[in-house]
């Protein structure tokens, strides 16, 4: 188990029990992460899709029989247009920067850059959404590659600092040299990713991602963050 961080004192602590198999990590800043941050879960999306695709049906052959539009109906249209709008404003907004770490002197030399950057670094403490740590070291899961540390951010360009601050801190460390599944991959120890690899890794999500790595949304289908044409991140390792 890679969950003793006992060796890091008081500076980091711990959810007691892990979620999905990841420990929600605390530094400084935030209180209390017994409960998992509320990061934004497709599932709500999906959900008010399939509603709005309902009562469009029933407005349809309201229409056949009546040839006169349902106001309630419509009213629950625009209901659930607007929720599933909202959501995928947040969805897109979804980064994760994830980490690979060879083995557990790795590990503990990042988690203490992290605690020091979270400490020193306004920018990157800004930025950052949370952190969590899985669990065990095994990082196979049902023919998928877990990350075993993850660095949340919310927007493009909170993404792109934690990116580069990131990398500039552990470009040097070899790693792990394993890439989480639909991740791009930057070094051997960092990749990044929009949105949650436990959706991915569902048969009735998987339409919303953009094939065939399913890194990122499908833009077809979701709106790009304003002031920014693409999803991607620029790749520090290549300016």
């Amino acid at each position: 188990m890679i969950n003793d961080t006992s060796y890091l004192k008081e500076a980091i602590t711990t959810s007691s029990t892990p979620t999905r198999g990841y420990f929600f990590l605390s530094i400084d800043r935030v209180k209390d992460y017994k409960q998992p941050p509320k990061i934004p879960e497709l599932f709500y999306f999906n959900r008010a899709e399939i509603l709005k695709e309902f009562y469009t049906l029933i407005q349809a052959e309201m229409l056949k029989k009546f040839n006169t539009p349902n106001q309630v109906i419509i009213n629950e249209i625009k209901k659930f247009t607007a929720k599933s709008n909202k959501i995928k404003e947040n969805l897109i907004k979804q980064y994760e920067i994830n980490l690979m770490p060879k083995n557990k002197l790795e590990l503990t030399n990042i988690l203490k850059s992290l605690i020091k950057l979270t400490r020193e670094n306004t920018n990157f403490n800004k930025a950052i959404y949370a952190y969590k740590m899985l669990a065990s070291i095994n990082f196979y899961k049902k023919r998928t590659i877990r990350p075993i540390i993850v660095i949340y951010a919310h927007g493009h360009a909170n993404a792109q600092t934690v990116l580069d601050t990131v990398y500039n801190q552990f470009k040097n460390m070899e790693g792990a040299n394993v890439t989480p599944s639909y991740n791009k991959k930057i070094t051997r120890l960092i990749s990044y990713a929009q949105g949650s690899r436990d959706y991915k890794s569902m048969e009735e999500y998987k339409k919303y991602f953009e094939k065939p790595d399913m890194i990122f949304y499908d833009s077809k289908q979701f709106p790009q963050e304003e002031n920014y044409t693409t999803y991607e991140l620029k790749n520090p390792a290549k300016q």
